[in-house]
């Protein structure tokens, strides 16, 4: 992970829950995006609201 630019990361993190892939995946990527200290952007945040539900 550490070879992902923090812009790709958040990209791969957005396409992941509008693609509802794996939540394993996800769950990785989040908390590489938690372990570099990344702000959301308020599209993320909405997508995460809808691929919960």
């Amino acid at each position: 992970m550490n070879q992902l630019k923090d812009d790709h990361l958040l990209d791969c993190y957005e396409k992941s829950l509008e693609w509802k892939l794996d939540d394993d995946f996800i769950q990785i990527l989040r908390e590489e995006i938690e372990k570099r200290q990344l702000e959301l952007p308020e599209r993320h945040r909405r997508l995460e609201t809808v691929a919960a539900s």
